[in-house]
C-alpha cells in the first residue's frame, strides 16, 4: 500500500503554514511549547541603539503602527525593544495577517482536499517532470523522508510543506533557547498579549491564503515546487534573527529576493505572494487610516521592504511615514 501523509497531518501543517506564506516562515512540528518567551527571558535587556522593522503611518485623523514580523523565531528574539512595546501599548486594536486561533479546521480540511490533493487516477509522480520528482526525493532522503509520502499532494502543497520542514529542522539539535518555533513568532507573541484584552482583526485569512496558492495553474505549481527546492529560496533562520534584531533592511531585501534576482522565471511567485497581497493589504490599511482608532498591524517583514512594498505604496499616496 502506498505510503502518504494523512489529511489530518497535512491540515495541521496548513493551519500553521497559511498564516505565514513565504516570509511567514511557517511553523514547526518540533519544539512546540506553552511557555511564554517574554516571561522566560525577562532578565535580558533589549538593545535600543538601532531602528526596528517598525513604522508609524499618519493620516489627518489618526495613525497606525506597522511592524514587520518573523513568524518563526526563537527565544533569543526577546524581550522586544521598548519602542515596539510602547507602540503596541498605545494602540487600540491588533491586526495580523491571519489569526491562527480563529481558523476553521474543518474548512481548511475541505480546502486542502479541493486545492491541494490529487483525486484517484493521478499523483505527483505522474504530474511533474521526472527530474523534479527525483530532485524532491533526494532532498527528502536527507531528512529521512521520501517523495512517496507526498504523492497525493499537488506541487504547491509539496513545496510549501518542504519549506516548512526545512525551517523546522534548522538548529533542531541546539539548546531549547535556540530552537525555532512558531510559539516565538512576533505575531504569535502579540496575539497572546492581545487575547481577551484588545480587539483582534485580520488582513487576510488562512482560507484566502490556501486558495491563493491552490488556484495556480499546473505549470506555475511546478515552478513553485522548483522554487521551494532551490537553495536560493531557503532562508538562514539564524541570520534572519540577526537581521531582524538589527533592523537591517538591505540585508533582508537581499535575502528575500535573491532567488528572483538569480532567475526571473520566479517573478510570478513574488507577484502572487508579495506584490499582489501588498496592494490588497494596503487598501485595508488605508481604511484604518480614514478613522480615528490607533491600530497596531503585524505583517511579515517582507511585505514592508523594497519596491512595491506596503510602505512603498503608502509613501506614494503621500501618507506621513516615520521609521521608529
Amino acid at each position: 500500500m502506498q505510503k502518504q501523509l494523512p489529511i489530518q497531518k497535512i491540515t495541521q501543517m496548513l493551519i500553521v503554514l497559511t498564516a505565514s506564506i513565504l516570509l511567514g516562515l511557517g511553523g514547526t512540528l518540533f519544539a512546540q511549547t506553552d511557555e511564554l518567551p517574554w516571561q522566560l527571558d525577562a532578565q535580558l535587556q533589549p538593545t535600543a541603539d538601532s531602528k526596528s522593522f517598525l513604522w508609524e503611518v499618519r493620516s489627518p485623523t489618526t495613525h497606525v503602527y506597522l511592524l514587520g514580523s518573523v513568524h518563526l523565531a526563537n527565544k533569543t528574539l526577546y524581550p522586544l525593544k521598548p519602542t515596539i512595546m510602547q507602540a503596541y501599548n498605545s494602540s487600540e486594536t491588533l491586526v495580523v495577517e491571519a489569526d491562527t486561533k480563529s481558523i476553521d479546521k474543518s474548512q481548511v480540511n475541505k480546502l486542502t482536499q479541493k486545492y491541494g490533493m490529487y483525486q484517484k487516477g493521478t499523483d505527483l509522480q505522474k504530474e511533474i517532470p521526472k527530474e523534479l520528482y527525483q530532485q524532491l526525493d533526494a532532498k527528502l532522503l536527507k531528512i529521512n523522508m521520501q517523495a512517496e509520502y507526498f504523492k497525493t499532494m499537488k506541487p504547491w502543497l509539496v513545496g510549501l510543506t518542504y519549506t516548512m520542514l526545512s525551517f523546522s529542522l534548522q538548529r533542531l539539535h541546539d539548546s531549547e533557547r535556540e530552537r525555532f518555533s512558531q510559539s516565538y513568532g512576533i505575531d504569535e507573541y502579540f496575539l497572546r498579549q492581545a487575547r481577551g484584552k484588545k480587539p483582534i482583526e485580520e488582513l487576510e485569512s488562512a482560507e484566502f491564503q490556501i486558495k491563493l496558492l491552490g488556484s495556480m495553474p499546473k505549470n506555475e505549481q511546478i515552478l513553485f515546487l522548483e522554487y521551494s527546492l532551490d537553495g536560493k529560496s531557503q532562508l538562514d533562520m539564524t541570520k534572519l534573527m540577526t537581521i531582524w534584531k538589527e533592523g537591517d533592511i538591505p540585508s533582508l531585501e537581499k535575502m528575500l529576493f535573491r532567488a528572483l534576482q538569480a532567475n526571473k522565471k520566479y517573478e510570478f511567485i513574488y507577484e502572487k505572494l508579495f506584490w499582489k497581497r501588498n496592494r490588497s493589504m494596503s487598501e485595508k490599511i488605508e481604511g484604518y487610516l480614514t478613522g480615528k482608532k490607533v491600530y497596531f498591524i503585524v505583517v511579515g517583514a517582507g511585505h514592508l521592504v523594497g519596491k512595491d512594498s506596503i510602505i512603498d505604496i503608502l509613501q506614494k499616496k503621500k501618507y506621513k511615514i516615520k521609521r521608529l
